[in-house]
Parts: C-alpha cells; structure tokens; sequence
C-alpha cells in the first residue's frame, strides 16, 4: 500500500528587485545666485553703460545687481550636478572660459580652476544618498563661479557655468560701479534771479517776498559725481531748503521741494530717453539746467537757499547758495510798525486814531522845514513803498528802527534800493498823530542803545514862528515853565527850545532807555494845529536802534 505525506514549508525571505533610481539633475536645471549683497540705495543701469558681457546687457533703468567694494564675487555652489564622469565644465565670464575642467569616471576634480572653484566630485552614492543610489550608478560635482571685484572691468557684467554634455546655469549678472563717492554740490558759478515777483510787501522802502506765488530761478549749479555706471532709482535727486539765516531772523523762507531728473536736465542733456547717462558728473561737474523754486515758507526772514543732492551712495553736504540772499516777510507783522504808531485812545478828542510815519521830511536835518498848512497825516502819509535811497530816512527792519545802511540792490532778492551810499550820517523817523484839544502827551521810548534826538512840532500854531528851528521844539531839553516854547521872544516864544515838561522827562541820548516821558506844547494846543497835527522826529546815529515808540496820556 502507499502511504500519502503531506509537508508544507513557509519562506519568510525575498528577492526586491526596485525600479532604477531618476538620474540627478544636470547643470542645466540648476540656478545660480550671487551671494554677495547689492552695494548703493535702488541702483538702476545708467543709460550707455559700458557692456563687458558681449551683448547680453539689460535695457538701461533696469534694476541691478552692484558691487564698488567687495572683495570677491561669489555665486552659490549648484549641488550634486550630473555629470561628472565625463565632459568639461567652464566658468563662463563675460562670454568667454575663465576657468575649466575636464571629469574623468575615477578621477576627483576638486579645486580651483581660475574662476571655477569644483566644491565636490563623487559618487551619487556617497554624495547624494546611499539607499536612493547604488555605487557606480552616478557621479555628480558642486562648484561655484567666483572672481576678485579687482579683476573685473567696470560696467556690466556676467557669468555662469557650462558643462559640454549637461548644459548651462541661468546667468548671473552684476554691474561694477567705479563711482564710489556720495554727490557734492558745486555752487561756484550758480546764479539766482526772480522768475515770478508775487506781490511784494513794502517796509521802508524796502521790498520783501509777501503773496502772490513769487519764484525764484537757479542757473549754473553743478553735480559730481551724480550717475556712475548705475543711478539712484528716485524721483528726488536734488532737494531744496531754506538755508542759513542771517540778521538774526528765524523761520522757513522755502518749504522742502524737490526736484526730478528731467527738471534739472542742462546742456548737453544728461538724459537718454528720460535715463539719466553713465558717469555724468564724475570726470568732471556737470552743470545743471535753470530750476525753478518757489519761495513758500512763512517768515520773517533773510537767508540762502540750500540745496542737498542723492545717487547711489547716498547724500551730499548741504551747500548755501551764497550768490543771493532771500528776504521774506509773509508772516504777519510784528515789532515797530512805521505805519502804526501807538497813541492812546483816550488822549484828547475828535480823533482816537494811531500815528503814522510821514513823507517829505527825509532831509539830513535835525529839523526839516516844513508846511504849516499841510495836514501831514492825512496828505504825507507813508505807503512802505517809499523812495528812500539818497535821504536820510532809518528803516524799520525786522520789527527794529534801525539806523541803516545796507545795499539791497545786488545780493539780495528783492533786489531794492542802495541804502549805503551817502547815508553814513544821522539818520531820521518822522511821524504825525492827530488829537485835538491837547497840550500834554506821554512818549514812550524803548532803546538798547538810545537816541541821538527827539523833536515835536504842531504846524500851524505860534510855536512855527517862536523857534528858530524850523518850528521845532526839543525834548532833550527841558520847558522853560510857561508860554509857548521857542527861543524867539519876539514872535512869541517864552526864549526856550524845551519841550520836556519837568526835568524828569528830559529825553537822555546816547544811553539805553525805556520810559515815558511828557511832552509839552505849553501854552499852546493841538486844537490850533493844521489838521490837529502833531510831529515827532527821532534821530538815530549809526548803531542806534529803536525797538518800539508810543504816546499816550500824559502822566
């Protein structure tokens, strides 16, 4: 008989047998970078860049890549590039071998070759992963591009790697810039005229930039070193301000304006298609064309204008542009106000009005003649346009009666009359109030420097015939007591030029006062003046200042 036997057997191990691994990538799918920061704020490719790249250049105002300090340019290393077992890899500068080597499937190729630094020649195996690839399957390099910034030429320039059988990298492209300084301004030749006048404000005859829009025009201001082989991407390369202020004075003559490339574009242009052009201002300056600035601050102020410029490393110094000083007065006014003069409501009546400064008395005389039937407030009185130069009048300045000798007919903007010539002597401020019924009055004065005189006249009264000075009485002198003062008996004068009522009111000159003092007009009134008319005349010798004048009740 046969006996049937059964066995079974369980196999717990197996053969795998996986799929080939994917090749690794060649050059071709790898991208280069460069590793090394871009140097300079927003640099554009200036028009007419010199091309080291054989062609390859990017259109001008193309945002780049720029170097003027590093030492060397690096890319990155591309990784585990197939192949190195055979073929030749170049560093491609500018279009042309800066460095090559040739794989061989046993040798290691690492090292520099010029501007071809091989990081890595090995296995895939051993450089990518041990259980992805087998030994043998493929071997794979990592280099770089890399070259000293002194070996490179200035302009635009690029580079990448190529390998005979696996392609080429992206290019990388970078631009040296041999500009390397921030901007200067150079104001040796600029000139500044009025463009638009505006409405001038007048004070002593003196004009100032008031309303009215008024501008001003700069011509022959120059640039170094504006636009290297790059340029600032900006559309402010030039910045105007209210420079240094001078008298003392304080405020904002321009506001903050800028202008773009285009608006201060000269001859020969330095643009190309609105492109700013290499190297314009860096072998020489470069002379801009005529800009236009508004004179829009709110001041009251003489001063420069500034000016401050940008490219790519960044911002000049801040020049004053001396050829001409700026004078406003667009704020409201302040201080001493020839055509406001202080006189208190509540001395005499019919009129509660404040003085006025008067014309026709601008001689170089302590007391001018003058017309006894003339009602000086309301025929003489002063406009601030007034036609100064050649009198002795002071001028009111910056809120100051000053004794004044500045010419404003150069060097200045407004250009306005020539206060320096023949003016050297004792210097006048004339101005008439009207009350009626009065004899007695307050005047104020107050001055660092004091004054060298003081005089009142009422015209059309006896005191015209009893002083033999013109019908002026004197305030530095004290009143003889009684009568109507004048020195002449005969025509009715009590033999005194005094007008000062007590010896306490006596005006001082040549010290520093601040006081009210009364004056008198005797036996006399105002009442009997032409138009109710009183005159004062103040003197100042040069260096004297008055900083403010009023009258008031007598005390």
């Amino acid at each position: 008989a046969t006996i049937a036997q059964s066995d079974s057997e369980v196999k717990s191990n197996y053969i795998q047998i996986n799929a080939n691994p994917a090749q690794p990538g060649a050059l071709s799918t790898k991208t280069l970078s460069l590793q090394d920061s871009s140097q300079g704020t927003s640099p554009l490719l200036a028009a007419n860049a010199t091309d080291n790249s054989g062609g390859n250049i990017v259109a001008a105002g193309t945002s780049v890549t720029r170097y003027t300090t590093t030492t060397t340019i690096n890319t990155n290393n591309v990784t585990n590039a197939n192949t190195a077992i055979s073929g030749t890899l170049s560093a491609i500068f500018n279009n042309s071998s800066a460095g090559n080597v040739t794989f061989t499937s046993g040798g290691n190729a690492t090292g520099t070759y010029t501007d071809l630094i091989v990081v890595a020649d090995g296995d895939a195996h051993d450089e990518i992963s041990a259980s992805t690839y087998p030994s043998g399957f493929a071997k794979v390099f990592d280099a770089r591009w890399q070259r000293a910034l002194s070996g490179i030429s200035v302009g635009y320039n690029d580079a990448k790697l190529s390998h005979t059988s696996a392609g080429d990298t992206n290019l990388v492209d970078f631009v040296k810039d041999d500009m390397t300084a921030v901007p200067s301004v150079v104001q040796a030749s600029a000139v500044i005229a009025e463009s638009t006048a505006g409405t001038y404000r007048y004070i002593s005859g003196v004009p100032y930039y008031n309303t009215g829009s008024p501008t001003i025009t700069v011509t022959g201001l120059a640039v170094g070193d504006l636009v290297g082989q790059t340029y600032r991407n900006t559309s402010t390369p030039i910045q105007f301000t209210t420079g240094t202020l001078q008298e003392s004075t304080s405020g904002t003559i321009f506001n903050t304006q800028t202008k773009t490339y285009a608006q201060i574009d000269g001859a020969p242009t330095f643009l190309s298609g609105g492109i700013p052009i290499a190297q314009t201002g860096v072998a020489s300056d470069y002379t801009m064309g005529t800009i236009t600035v508004n004179v829009n601050g709110s001041a009251r102020a003489v001063g420069y204008l500034d000016a401050q410029m940008f490219n790519v490393n960044g911002s000049s110094s801040v020049v004053n542009i001396t050829d001409k000083l700026i004078q406003i007065y667009s704020a409201s006014l302040t201080g001493f106000d020839e055509q406001n003069i202080p006189v208190a409501d509540a001395l005499g009546s019919v009129y509660d009005d404040d003085g006025l400064r008067i014309t026709g008395l601008g001689s170089a005389a302590d007391n001018p003649a003058f017309n006894s039937a003339t009602d000086y407030y309301t025929s003489n009185a002063w406009s601030g346009a007034e036609t100064i130069a050649g009198t002795q009048e002071a001028v009111v300045r910056w809120g100051t009666l000053d004794h004044f000798t500045t010419d404003f007919s150069s060097g200045y903007l407004p250009a306005g009359p020539d206060l320096n010539t023949g003016r050297s002597g004792t210097q006048y401020f004339t101005f008439a109030f009207r009350r009626a019924t009065m004899a007695n009055f307050d005047i104020s004065l107050n001055s660092s420097t004091g004054i060298t005189g003081l005089w009142i006249a009422a015209p059309g009264t006896t005191i015209d015939n009893a002083s033999t000075q013109n019908g002026w009485v004197d305030g530095t002198v004290q009143y003889a007591g009684s009568g109507v003062p004048g020195d002449d008996t005969g025509n009715g004068g009590n033999g005194s030029l005094g007008c000062a009522l007590t010896g306490a009111d006596v005006i001082p000159t040549g010290s520093s006062i601040n006081a009210a003092y009364t004056m008198t007009l005797g036996s006399e009134n105002s009442s009997n003046s032409t138009g109710n008319n009183v005159l004062v005349r103040i003197a100042l010798a040069s260096g004297e200042t008055l900083t403010s004048v009023s009258v008031g009740v007598a005390s």
